[in-house]
């Protein structure tokens, strides 16, 4: 079975250019997380959310961090959400690389998304 992740930077403090807080982070994060558990892709294949959290080591985001590791484990429709802990040197990209050198075995294809976007697969 080919083995895919949807890799997603979980970030709960404010954004550079709208007002965002952590319970709107926290809810869109609830959005993605439902719609991974409903979509089903059509194909044989393994698609895990990955969730790079970059708020871990910043207590005043605590909310967040704990929604995170609370789905951690969780199936979805074709996979499992996985999430581990970033240090957001380097924002998205540097979550990025940090999923990618912790899991490169684990996958044959890899997609990166940020966690405020949403993506629907049409077929």
């Amino acid at each position: 079975m080919i083995k895919c992740c949807k890799v997603l930077v979980a970030w709960f403090g404010p954004r550079r250019r709208y007002n965002f807080s952590e319970d709107d982070a926290i809810d869109l994060i609830k959005y993605v997380v439902e719609n991974e558990k409903k979509v089903d892709l059509g194909h044989e294949i393994q698609l895990d959310l990955v969730i790079v959290n970059n708020s871990s080591t910043y207590k005043m985001h605590q909310k967040g961090n704990d929604y995170l590791q609370s789905i951690n484990g969780t199936k979805t429709k074709t996979g499992k959400i996985v999430v581990i802990q970033g240090d957001n040197v380097g924002m998205s990209f540097g979550g990025y690389s940090t999923a990618y050198y912790k899991l490169r075995e684990n996958y044959d294809y890899w997609f990166f998304t940020e966690d405020d976007l949403i993506y629907h697969l049409i077929r």
